[in-house]
């Protein structure tokens, strides 16, 4: 009955097309005509089903995906919507690409998703079309962006998480940040990644740009050098509050004050104000003597000039200490630690672990003890130990100077020999620190003795 021009022409008017009884004929004998087929592939398929063997062969299953396939269509024509969740559920013979357009057209995109959902790309597609409202079903928009989330997580394809991860940075930033986090183990584009992240959130990106270079452990020196020049950014800015710099004057003086008093070995500058403060402040300025100190990747003498043009350059006597010994400026860097920092310790692990400021068991202490691992990590995996822990018979926890084989011991003594010096240029202000740099260091200044 798709033709009724054969029976009615030239009886009806204006024409068999155009009639409104043979179109309504036309309508009605199709969708009989499709009914009728859709119950005989429905009867086919559950008797296939049924028989036993029917997936022995590879033209049983051409058949099974063509009966599967031509069921689907006539469900999508016919709304019995359903019926089709049914059929799709319990299919694995379906002709993907074939349904999917005639599924969009209708706007049945959970149908759609259960398709294609053992193909990530197309289910990733359908969300994010659905998300950015290129797409519309309801029962969608309230789970979508989670369901991306989810799948993302689950997924082992590099290209695939770096092209839907950037969408999603582009809607949840920080949930983009926490995927790129847990794809350690992914070849991923470190640069391409960080850009994306800074484009949609500068704050999020500063973050993503930590997990580079001491989470993914990336030696690129260009994310070095942006990472401590974002420190800095962020210390000097803080320093702009006079509470801040009272802070910190207070806790250089309190320091010195413990120095000066203590017989035994005194807590260095970084032990005493992590044991002050955890302000984000302290943590920051924790943060940047840890990096300063571990990192290979950064312009020394660029941060150096940073560092000693600024206003506030007197307070950072520890950090100035740092650059000096990185490059190798000995005196100066013990001159730093022994006038104005007034850190005995840290100065005597400088000699003792070949320019160190911060020493490995230091870095370590402060590291746990601020939940800054990663960052301590830096300076445990490529310094020197110029300390040990051990318990006393109290059982409290005491720090001895180390002497590792690793440690070059001519230029250990030239270091103590320096450190003895700058102590000695004090007078008699340095008696305590001159006695027990004696003490602990007697086998290695046997000029002074």
């Amino acid at each position: 009955m798709a033709n009724p021009v054969r029976n009615y022409h030239p009886h009806i008017k204006p024409s068999v097309e155009e009639a409104t009884p043979t179109a309504e004929l036309r309508r009605v004998s199709n969708m009989t005509a499709r009914d009728m087929l859709c119950n005989f592939l429905m009867k086919t398929r559950q008797e296939r089903r049924k028989a036993s063997g029917i997936r022995g062969s590879s033209d049983d299953a051409k058949l099974n995906r063509i009966i599967d396939t031509v069921l689907a269509k006539l469900h999508i024509e016919l709304e019995n919507v359903s019926q089709l969740r049914f059929l799709v559920d319990s299919s694995e013979d379906l002709a993907v690409q074939e349904l999917e357009p005639l599924v969009i057209s209708r706007g049945l995109f959970n149908v759609l998703a259960t398709i294609c959902e053992k193909e990530e790309g197309r289910l990733l597609d359908l969300w994010t079309k659905i998300v950015d409202g290129e797409w519309k079903d309801p029962s969608f928009n309230q789970n979508a962006l989670q369901r991306i989330i989810e799948t993302l997580i689950q997924c082992k394809d590099c290209v695939t998480v770096q092209r839907y991860g950037i969408w999603l940075a582009k809607h949840d930033a920080p949930a983009a940040m926490k995927l790129f986090i847990s794809k350690r183990g992914m070849k991923l584009d470190d640069n391409l990644l960080l850009r994306a992240m800074r484009a949609v959130d500068i704050d999020v990106g500063k973050q993503y740009l930590e997990h580079l270079v001491l989470g993914r452990k990336n030696s690129e020196p260009a994310l070095h050098e942006q990472l401590i020049q974002h420190y800095l950014d962020r210390l000097f800015t803080s320093l702009h509050n006079p509470e801040a710099i009272t802070f910190w004057q207070e806790a250089a003086l309190s320091h010195s004050s413990a120095t000066r008093d203590a017989f035994s070995q005194p807590p260095s500058f970084l032990e005493h104000v992590a044991s002050l403060s955890d302000m984000p402040v302290v943590r920051l300025r924790i943060k940047m003597a840890l990096f300063l100190q571990g990192s290979t990747g950064y312009n020394v003498f660029t941060v150096r000039d940073r560092v000693r043009k600024s206003d506030e350059h007197e307070l950072l006597g520890f950090e100035r200490a740092i650059l000096h010994g990185k490059i190798g400026n000995h005196k100066a860097a013990l001159t730093l630690l022994v006038r104005t920092v007034h850190d005995s310790t840290s100065a005597e692990a400088y000699c003792t672990s070949e320019g160190e400021v911060v020493s490995n068991i230091v870095a370590t202490v402060v590291g746990h003890q601020l939940g800054l691992d990663l960052r301590s990590n830096l300076v445990v995996s490529g310094g020197v130990s110029g300390l040990a822990i051990s318990k006393n018979k109290a059982g409290k926890m005491e720090r001895n100077i180390s002497t590792k084989e690793a440690v070059d011991e001519s230029k250990k003594k030239e270091l103590l020999r320096i450190l003895m010096e700058v102590h000695m240029a004090r007078g008699d202000g340095a008696v305590h620190e001159t006695a027990r740099l004696l003490n602990s260091q007697t086998m290695n200044l046997d000029a002074y003795v």
